[in-house]
């Protein structure tokens, strides 16, 4: 998890980090490393908060992979599709689960080394 923290930027509220409707996935996800990062400080797992996060990270990758399907080649294209939709299916598996922590994580690390492993074999 310490390869996607970044602190170069001001730390957001303890609530969450203000998504906004045009950020990219790259900065979305930056931001909730940020979050996480204050969630660790404060020794206070918030898996359901964590799930909305992720839910805006969702939605950015298909949308920005949707546009550069529009406008890639068909080869590559192929690749996207192929790489979007198991970021997609798996972070919907990952927003499902943090609904219901007690069943599916032991530790709230868990929960978040399983987003690292996501974002990092989207970020590939």
């Amino acid at each position: 998890m310490t390869a996607h923290l970044v602190q170069d930027r001001p730390a957001t509220s303890h609530a969450g980090p203000a998504v906004r409707r045009r950020s990219t996935p790259q900065s979305i996800a930056a931001d909730t490393w940020r979050w996480i990062n204050q969630v660790e400080e404060l020794g206070e797992p918030r898996f359901g908060e964590l799930g909305l996060l992720l839910h805006c990270l969702r939605e950015a990758v298909d949308a920005q992979s949707r546009a550069s399907l529009a406008t890639s080649a068909r080869g590559s294209a192929d690749h996207g599709i192929a790489n979007r939709n198991r970021c997609v299916d798996r972070l919907d598996l990952l927003i499902a689960r943090l609904e219901h922590p007690d069943r599916y994580f032991s530790t709230w690390q868990q929960a978040c080394r399983e987003f690292e492993e996501i974002w990092d074999e989207y970020s590939d």
